[in-house]
């Protein structure tokens, strides 16, 4: 029950800047999506706390800012590595040592989460939505959507419809 606090909240920024937007705009289920940008963004805070020393911090954040601002991009460990001059076998263990997953996981759960609000607030087609999101084949962006969420993409939108 300690206040955290936390001295560059520019790797949440993005996430504020969402939850804000998404409340002020009032669209259709943007207070699910709101809900769900505020649930994703103390996860990354909980997960950024508990990084124990700041120099641990300064070598992870370079990392998820990328990420953050090239997800609809091909991203692995290789081209990440040139990207921020990182070798690319540090970065996988930098991502398990401090964030607690893979750099592939990450990746995997930041676009699912963007393609959840693009499909809850926009009418894009599955396909738009899977290129948006990095993916260049919508059958495996359904896959891997459905495994994360135990339910296609179609459907999701369908029932989040019929609330």
């Amino acid at each position: 029950n300690k206040p955290i606090f936390l001295k560059n909240m520019n790797i949440f920024k993005k996430d504020v800047l969402e939850i804000i937007n998404e409340l002020e705009e009032l669209k259709l289920y943007s207070l699910e999506t709101a809900n769900t940008i505020l649930h994703h963004l103390i996860l990354k805070i909980a997960r950024y706390v508990t990084i124990s020393s700041s120099s641990e911090k300064l070598k992870i954040e370079p990392v998820l800012d990328y990420i953050q601002a090239n997800f609809d991009k091909e991203i692995t460990n290789i081209s990440l590595g040139k990207m921020i001059n990182y070798h690319p076998h540090y970065i996988n263990s930098l991502m398990k040592e401090l964030i607690g997953t893979t750099l592939h996981s990450y990746l995997t759960e930041y676009r699912m989460n963007e393609a959840l609000k693009l499909l809850l607030n926009t009418d894009y087609s599955i396909e738009i939505i899977a290129q948006k999101v990095g993916y260049k084949n919508p059958t495996h962006f359904c896959n891997v959507f459905r495994k994360k969420f135990g339910i296609s993409p179609a459907k999701h939108r369908k029932s989040a419809k019929m609330v």
